[in-house]
């Protein structure tokens, strides 16, 4: 992290102790969780994977019992997108469904059709697979539309996409059966109620399932805000929370306060603002600061920078929302955990020198 020569071997804690007293003084809220409830353990797909020098993270999945494949963990979208051929026993029946990726334009039509979900590289605690019930999008076409910070990573070609959309808050506000997609939130387990529905993201992998035991040391926790979706009475599923509140600094201009959505599926920053360019990116060597959940944590890094594990790979002006949004991309992570508490909706982030 880029701070002054005198701060800089404890430069990280530095930054998350000024600001945190920047917060509220009033206690924050923080999850209850349950004790004893399963939780389950599943191992990233690479090897010896670095949180040092990310660029993405991958679990392996099977459908209807077929093959095991790697697919993208996605925080930035939800859903399980993969090719209709790729699912044994497909028999191409479902509701249409879409989906675009707005950083690189990449756009997939298919239908959604109810599968098994495996995590094969896991298992229950009484030895039995790790499985959900769900939909996912078999997909039958991709194009590219041309637009996005990333648009020339889009290359037309066979419609074999492989990206498990586990984030919140995303997607139309009018869609209450969002969730429903995640595939982290409907494991059977979960939807027999035996277990707490959320996940966290570690060097140690995936967890799936919340507990008193497995969520411990110093977690700075974030109320959200439920999505403003009606919900019929009879729905059991999990719900959906918006985007955790957050802000930006930049060449030490403060932005005001909107959200921050820490993006698993990208190595790029995006940033968009009332009043801030449209289009273009930052400059190598521009400082930047960036606040997380309220402000209760952050961290910094020059633009370009070589050294610092959370530097993205480039820093993108994109085109205003109503409030400041900033897209982290993945890099974050070098210094975070990551928990999502879908059923009482709060995101939590444990600092990580």
């Amino acid at each position: 992290m880029k701070l002054s020569a005198l701060t800089a071997l404890t430069g990280a804690t530095f930054l998350v102790i000024s600001m945190a007293s920047q917060a509220q003084s009033k206690p924050a809220e923080k999850p209850v969780f349950p004790s004893g409830v399963p939780v389950i353990q599943v191992p990233f797909a690479d090897d010896n994977l670095s949180f040092q020098h990310l660029n993405s993270i991958h679990l392996n999945l099977s459908f209807n019992g077929g093959p095991a494949s790697r697919f993208q963990v996605d925080t930035g979208s939800v859903g399980i997108m993969v090719g209709a051929d790729e699912i044994p026993g497909f028999d191409g029946k479902g509701e249409p469904g879409e989906i675009t990726y707005s950083s690189s334009g990449v756009h997939l039509t298919g239908v959604w059709t109810t599968v098994d979900v495996g995590f094969p590289d896991a298992h229950m605690p009484d030895g039995s697979p790790v499985v959900a019930h769900m939909k996912v999008l078999a997909v039958t076409h991709k194009e590219c539309l041309g637009i996005g910070v990333n648009e020339a990573k889009c290359s037309p070609g066979p419609a074999h996409p492989h990206m498990l959309g586990i984030g919140f808050g995303r997607g139309k506000d009018d869609e209450y059966t969002t969730a429903l997609r995640n595939a982290f939130l409907m494991l059977n387990a979960m939807q027999k109620g035996s277990m707490r529905r959320g996940y966290t993201i570690t060097p140690h992998g995936v967890q799936l399932g919340l507990n008193a035991e497995s969520i411990t040391g110093d977690w700075k926790w974030q109320k959200l805000a439920p999505r403003k979706v009606e919900v019929p009475d009879s729905y059991n599923g999990p719900h959906d929370w918006t985007t955790a509140a957050g802000t930006i600094n930049v060449e030490n201009k403060q932005l005001s306060m909107g959200t921050v959505l820490i993006d698993t599926g990208l190595t790029n920053m995006m940033i968009s603002s009332p009043g801030a360019p449209e289009t273009g990116s930052i400059p190598d060597g521009v400082p930047i600061k960036v606040s997380l959940l309220g402000g209760q944590l952050g961290y910094e890094f020059s633009v370009g920078s070589k050294h610092d594990p959370e530097t993205p790979n480039k820093v993108n002006w994109r085109a205003p929302h109503a409030e400041t949004f900033v897209n982290t991309g993945l890099r974050a992570l070098a210094h975070f955990d990551y928990c999502y508490d879908a059923d009482a909706g709060f995101l939590g982030l444990k600092y990580r020198p």
